[in-house]
């Protein structure tokens, strides 16, 4: 996976800090954007899925930044760069779900270098975890045991229980799109 971050802050000293840290990381590359204007720009461009995101400044406004990617759907984790928390600040950010961590401006280069493992956990964490299934198993008069729901679960297979062969053929005809690509039955049908 390759990481694309930006980082969305008019300092540039941040920009260099965050930048520097970066060096280390393989197949990383790193953008940076001081105004709203080549923020948006670079979002639309690059796609990052690392963002820092800079608050406290008059030409970077986050709410306009942060709506942008609610609306393009962008996978993305962010990490507010603050001058000083307040109350009224924590509560606009807590409902996102990107947001990760939160760093002070004037934080050691270890903090931040914490802040970028731990995007980085939830980056690979969230690619690793699969949100659709391949297929589904049909399990009918049969209970599937542990080892084999194990199985199922690390190819990425979903599974359909049914009680009865007259159930599971019922279930199946409602929902023809169900991608079905096995079948257990139980001896006695």
């Amino acid at each position: 996976m390759r990481i694309r971050a930006l980082i969305i802050d008019s300092k540039p000293q941040l920009r260099r800090i965050v930048s520097a840290l970066f060096d280390d990381i393989p197949s990383s590359q790193v953008t940076g954007a001081a105004t709203t204007h080549e923020a948006t720009l670079a979002i639309q461009s690059t796609h990052p899925n690392m963002i820092f995101l800079g608050y406290g400044s008059q030409d970077i406004h986050p709410d306009s930044l942060l709506s942008l990617i609610q609306k393009i759907k962008l996978r993305t984790v962010l990490i507010p760069v603050v001058e000083t928390p307040t109350a009224d600040l924590l509560k606009s950010l807590l409902p996102h779900p990107q947001v990760v961590d939160l760093l002070a401006r004037d934080a050691e280069p270890e903090r931040i270098r914490a802040a970028i493992q731990k995007a980085l956990d939830h980056l690979f964490h969230s690619q690793l975890e699969p949100s659709t299934y391949r297929g589904f198993v049909g399990f009918v008069g049969v209970t599937p045991t542990l080892q084999q729901r194990k199985v199922l679960q690390t190819a990425r297979l979903g599974i359909l229980h049914n009680r009865s062969i007259r159930l599971a053929i019922e279930y199946w005809r409602k929902n023809p799109k169900s991608q079905l690509i096995a079948i257990l039955l139980n001896t006695s049908y």
